[in-house]
């Protein structure tokens, strides 16, 4: 472009700058982004980043946790069939007590070996290939901190497993007597599943709503609010569109000046 006066040249140099910003309006809405270029957001750019990474090392965490959770809540939902289970049993044995005869003990303690045998087939029960029960403790990272683990005490399944027929009456009411003790453990046990399972929940929704606001935060640093960049562009565009009119006229007064003096 020709520049005819000095008036001309100050009017072309607003036009470059507001060319250079509609250029830059345009590279935002086509990327997303506020800073298209590392350059021109440096610092910005590297604290999105970080709290980019944080909230992908949490939602790698929030996996962890959420296998923990199955773990924990198929350790629950078996030992609460253990628990019907035992009940089931515990009425076979009184029925046994009850009993005429022993042919009669007999049939009920059939049906209470099957039980028995349901009980010791539950113990071999795994969760993603890992043991469900067992008297050491698991080791897992709850919190956001590396330093933060919690230990889930182990689980003696096993325990359930021995319990005396109901073929006889002696036998029954040892069955009885055992069935008791059992049912109390089998209820500290579910208190103890249960303490867990609370502190997975929690820890999984303090740390959803941190990977949330990482994210959130990351996205504001990071991303353009569409309609406020659409309406900054539209203004752009007729600060442009001005711009070249100012500058169209402005180089035009030479010539209007050298017709007027040969008129």
């Amino acid at each position: 472009m020709i520049i005819n006066n000095s008036m001309a040249g100050h009017a072309y140099g607003a036009y470059v700058n507001n060319l250079n910003n509609l250029t830059k309006s345009a590279a935002r809405l086509s990327t997303g982004e506020k800073y298209p270029d590392a350059a021109s957001g440096k610092g910005i750019l590297g604290k999105a980043d970080r709290m980019k990474l944080q909230a992908l090392g949490t939602s790698s965490l929030l996996e962890s946790i959420e296998n923990t959770k199955g773990f924990v809540q198929t350790q629950d939902a078996i030992l609460n069939t253990v628990s019907d289970i035992m009940n089931t049993m515990m009425e076979l044995a009184s029925a046994s007590l009850a009993a005429d005869n022993n042919t009669e003990r007999v049939n009920l303690n059939y049906e209470f070996e099957q039980l028995q045998n349901e009980i010791a087939n539950l113990y071999s029960v795994t969760y993603n290939d890992k043991s469900l029960w067992g008297a050491g403790s698991l080791q897992v990272r709850f919190g956001l901190a590396t330093t933060q683990e919690h230990t889930l005490s182990g689980i003696r399944f096993d325990q359930f497993s021995i319990i005396p027929s109901i073929a006889t009456m002696s036998s029954a009411s040892a069955a009885v007597i055992s069935l008791l003790a059992k049912v109390g453990s089998l209820a500290a046990l579910r208190g103890q599943v249960g303490g867990h399972l609370g502190t997975i929940e929690r820890t999984i929704d303090y740390t959803t709503s941190y990977t949330s606001n990482l994210a959130n935060a990351e996205s504001a640093l990071r991303n353009v609010d569409i309609a406020q960049e659409s309406a900054e562009f539209t203004k752009q565009q007729v600060i442009l569109s001005a711009s070249e009119s100012v500058l169209a006229s402005l180089n035009q007064m030479p010539n209007r000046a050298q017709r007027f003096l040969n008129f």
